[in-house]
């Protein structure tokens, strides 16, 4: 466990507050707590906490509303929000919980081991989510710094890109290859300079159908990603203009590969789908006990007061 994993606990009741606190500190988290929803949301924008608890009903604004206000916020819209009620504990409650934003719900009463086993589950799932966006964000700075450097000059870019490992070619306004670094070369097979991209790079007679080639040339950089079925690699391209001096543009694509990224993806997809049929399991175990307890209950009441022996209390 990560000692600096950090739990925000939105509760209006005390007691349940510190009696959480007391259970995820004792488990090696570092807590936060907040009595109320403005206080709560105030909380989150200020240390930005790894998971909110958040009970649904507040002294001031309900857990939804907390929840849709945490999510449409940039500055919080990536904290991975659980909801716990023991009031609005039915599927329609917890799938109004849900499509308010909140990633995960939670019926009270449960018991600690189950609430530190969800919680764990929770984090997985988190710090999955974070390396995926880590990777995404240095793919995305990568792309941007190139481009950058590679508008300010074409002898600059032209060496950049020709010690680069990632595939690059540029293509006038009328789709014909201008450019290829040596990584495209191999890739193609050949220097395809003069000829059209999508015949040179995709072996097509048309246009490509998910080319953004008219945005690129209205100046706008587009980032798009193509599964090559033979390979079976992704990557995830980006298309940039370049403007020329003569007031012409060219598009510059770079092709990166993220087969694995996309796998990553694929294996943090599949836990959530097993994260999802372990939770329905435990509903509906949790209801099943929910129904038995009034039983044997008053079974065992019937028992105290029937002779021993007798066929009632043999029924009973």
């Amino acid at each position: 466990m990560n000692p600096h994993n950090t739990i925000l606990v939105i509760e209006d009741d005390p007691r349940m507050r510190s009696a959480t606190a007391r259970l995820l500190e004792k488990s090696g988290y570092r807590v936060r707590t907040a009595s109320s929803g403005d206080a709560g949301i105030q909380s989150a924008i200020e240390h930005k906490p790894d998971l909110v608890l958040l009970d649904m009903v507040l002294p001031d604004i309900d857990g939804l509303e907390v929840c849709k206000q945490l999510k449409s916020d940039p500055r919080t819209s990536q904290l991975f929000i659980c909801i716990l009620s023991a009031k609005r504990i039915t599927s329609t409650d917890q799938s109004v919980g849900l499509e308010s934003g909140a990633d995960d719900y939670i019926a009270r009463p449960i018991d600690n081991r189950q609430l530190l086993a969800r919680i764990r589950s929770m984090f997985r799932l988190i710090n999955s989510e974070k390396e995926l966006n880590r990777h995404r964000q240095e793919l995305e700075k990568l792309v941007e710094e190139r481009t950058v450097e590679l508008r300010e000059s074409e002898e600059k870019y032209r060496s950049m890109m020709e010690a680069m490992d990632d595939a690059v070619y540029i293509c006038s306004a009328d789709y014909r290859i201008v450019y290829m670094n040596p990584a495209m070369e191999k890739r193609v097979g050949r220097n395809a300079t003069g000829e059209q991209c999508h015949e040179a790079i995709h072996g097509l007679a048309e246009h490509c159908s998910w080319c953004p080639h008219e945005k690129v040339m209205g100046g706008e950089v587009i980032k798009t990603e193509l599964e090559e079925l033979e390979s079976g690699k992704f990557y995830s391209i980006s298309h940039s203009p370049i403007f020329h001096s003569d007031n012409t543009i060219s598009k510059l694509s770079i092709y990166r590969d993220i087969t694995e990224l996309k796998k990553l993806e694929t294996r943090i997809q599949q836990a959530q789908k097993m994260e999802s049929i372990g939770n329905l399991a435990g509903g509906i175990a949790h209801d099943f006990n929910n129904l038995l307890c009034p039983i044997i209950g008053m079974a065992e009441l019937l028992m105290e007061d029937l002779p021993a022996g007798s066929p009632e209390y043999e029924n009973a």
